[in-house]
Parts: structure tokens; C-alpha cells; sequence
């Protein structure tokens, strides 16, 4: 499920991976070119309340980390989290 979300940031503008998913961990951020922030975006993340993901630093820069860790979490969990960090792109754009 890790490897999904990191692969759908990947091929996300404005996103960008900052690394290899490994497990179940996903590192990314905002890409220099936007006018917003990677810090302006997970707070519009987590102020849905709907999932909570934690900032990280990554080789010196401020990053977004995902962590799988409910063995229940289903494939419907995982569209249900790429339309939201869709929606908040849309709306903090």
C-alpha cells in the first residue's frame, strides 16, 4: 500500500518522492516551484482530521512522512487518502 501512495507522488505536480518506499514508509514534499509550502500543506492535510501524517526532515529538508501501521487499513483507505492529498493541492493552490 506504501508503494502505491508513493508511486501516485511520484506522478503528482506538485509533489515530489524524496525517496525509495520502503515497508511502509512514504517521505515527500511540495516542489521548490510552487507558492506554497510543504509545512502550509500538511497543516491543510491534518486540519481535515481525517488523517494525520507527521513532518520529518529528509537530508536537511522539510518533509511530509506517511506511515502505514493499522494492519486493517484496506485498498479503500488508500483511494480515500490519494483524493484527499489531491483535494488539499486543490485547495491550498
Amino acid at each position: 500500500m506504501a508503494e502505491q501512495v508513493g508511486s501516485w507522488i511520484d506522478k503528482t505536480e506538485p509533489l515530489t518522492l524524496l525517496s525509495e518506499v520502503k515497508l511502509n514508509i512514504v517521505c515527500f514534499k511540495v516542489s521548490e516551484q510552487m507558492e506554497f509550502s510543504t509545512e502550509s500543506y500538511l497543516k491543510s492535510i491534518n486540519e481535515t482530521n481525517k488523517v494525520f501524517m507527521t513532518p520529518t526532515n529528509y537530508n536537511g529538508e522539510y518533509a511530509i512522512r506517511i506511515a502505514f501501521s493499522n494492519w486493517s487499513t484496506q485498498l479503500k483507505d488508500i483511494d480515500a487518502l490519494l483524493e484527499l492529498l489531491n483535494e488539499c493541492i486543490i485547495k491550498i493552490e
